[in-house]
């Protein structure tokens, strides 16, 4: 009987002591495998512009026939009017990190893993008149999705610095709610949140939407609102806010909040305060 409990109890004492080998031995190498792997490549900062040589006349091309505004309807529908999710993930197979791309027509979703229309890129590589005429649209006519996490590596590798001055329309994404003000200053806990300065790159955007989101959808907005340590207002005077407001080309910022991915109303006209508070420094900047 003594030696049967033995047995028991060593079977139960394996079975237990299972996840605590895999946490403390099998999944660290695997986590130390993937912080090792080595990030994307940025796309060069000098390229050659295929722009700079005129293009050919094609007198008996039947869609250079076409009147421009036409042409260029065929364009927006082959390369734009979509939402463009883009996040570094890791590519097992090659052991590296890669940013992947996700496209989705509609309504601006939370959701980056609905793969819907991918835009025609190879319309670009027709010929040069068609190039000249339409290679930015995919960054002019497409809304991009970006999280705050890899931000910078993320548009370097995909849009590149040669290109980031031609989008138009970036929303940010915050996997958290803002209940402190901790992620719009600049200190070392929250560096890889707001360190943004690549947004003043973004010479042509015309429009920020920030969106904070929850993956829990039982949050009351009630209580969101009273647990909020701090005036939202105030954040135009931050570091976050400063460095939105030196954007000169901004006509539009928003502020969002989703739950379990739905768009919520917090019911605070703070944010919509700050909202306007953003525009009107950079339409009329503070004299130095």
């Amino acid at each position: 009987m003594h030696s049967f409990l033995s047995d028991a109890l060593g079977i139960v004492e394996c079975v237990c002591c299972l996840p605590v080998l895999l946490v403390f031995t099998v999944l660290p190498g695997r986590f130390q495998r993937s912080r090792s792997l080595p990030d994307p490549n940025p796309l060069p900062t000098h390229r050659k512009d295929p722009c700079r040589r005129a293009p050919k006349a094609q007198p008996n091309s039947p869609f250079m026939g076409l009147p421009r505004e036409l042409r260029d309807l065929v364009y927006f529908e082959a390369l734009g009017g979509r939402q463009v999710a883009l996040q570094i993930c890791t590519d097992w197979a090659r052991k590296r990190r890669i940013v992947r791309g996700t496209c989705f027509r509609g309504k601006a979703s939370d959701t980056i893993d609905v793969r819907d229309d991918q835009p025609n890129a190879a319309l670009l590589r027709v010929c040069r008149q068609v190039y000249t005429e339409a290679h930015a649209i995919p960054l002019r006519e497409n809304v991009f999705f970006l999280g705050t996490y890899y931000f910078e590596q993320t548009l370097l590798a995909s849009v590149g610095p040669h290109a980031l001055g031609e989008l138009r329309s970036v929303v940010l994404r915050y996997n958290t709610f803002p209940s402190n003000d901790w992620i719009f200053e600049d200190h070392e806990s929250s560096v890889r949140y707001h360190r943004l300065e690549i947004l003043l790159q973004m010479t042509g955007l015309r429009k920020l939407v920030v969106r904070f989101t929850s993956r829990v959808e039982s949050c009351n907005p009630d209580i969101i609102r009273m647990n909020m340590q701090y005036d939202p207002r105030s954040v135009v005077d931050m570091a976050w806010g400063r460095r939105v407001c030196k954007m000169a080309s901004l006509r539009e910022v928003r502020f969002e909040f989703t739950l379990g991915g739905v768009e919520t109303d917090l019911g605070d006209s703070r944010w919509r305060d700050l909202e306007r508070e953003i525009l009107k420094r950079i339409s009329c900047p503070p004299m130095t």
